[in-house]
């Protein structure tokens, strides 16, 4: 089974670069067993990064509601592109969008109308608590990172994963050192 670990977001707004951050930190960390990817904030650029695998879990800020209320709050999200009727599919492709603003699940969208993902991909969640330009990633949303992980393992293991490493300890160390905007 293949499986990609997808972080998105873009650093200069606060909260929003914790996903591409937590994917740098995978990565320097050795994360094994599944492949990473720094999503960042490149939108529809990265759907040819995305073709042939079999799960595809995002790691991403989410708006209040979707998971529990409150910054910091963390949840899983499943997107099925096998279970979407007509009516939402027409209104995933007629959003305004550009290339920097789709989501997780248009993007898994439109991978599974070219026929280049048949899978269910997920979406880890995160709450912000704060959007704000110039800004680093907030404590509430770097205190999330031990049940960001957890999820991660669980779902992992959930779907029969064999041998493969999350360093938790050494992924939350770097993740609570951040004290200003990470641009590298």
């Amino acid at each position: 089974m293949r499986v990609l670990v997808v972080g998105l977001g873009n650093r200069m707004y606060g909260d929003d670069g914790y996903g591409d951050l937590l994917a740098q930190f995978l990565e320097e960390c050795g994360a094994s067993g599944f492949d990473v990817f720094h999503g960042a904030h490149l939108g529809l650029g990265m759907l040819g990064y995305l073709a042939g695998y079999d799960v595809i879990v995002f790691i991403d800020i989410v708006e209040r509601g979707l998971v529990e209320e409150g910054p910091g709050s963390v949840g899983i999200l499943e997107i099925d592109p096998s279970k979407a009727g007509v009516a939402e599919y027409a209104y995933m492709f007629s959003r305004e969008t550009d290339n920097h603003s789709v989501s997780p699940a248009h993007l898994i969208a439109l991978l599974y109308a070219a026929g280049q993902y048949r899978g269910t991909a997920y979406i880890i969640g995160v709450v912000p608590e704060s959007l704000e330009f110039g800004k680093p990633v907030s404590e509430p949303v770097k205190k999330a990172t031990g049940r960001v992980l957890e999820m991660l393992d669980n779902l992992l293991a959930k779907l029969g994963l064999g041998n493969y490493t999350i360093p938790k300890d050494c992924v939350e160390e770097k993740m609570q050192r951040i004290s200003g905007l990470v641009l590298d």
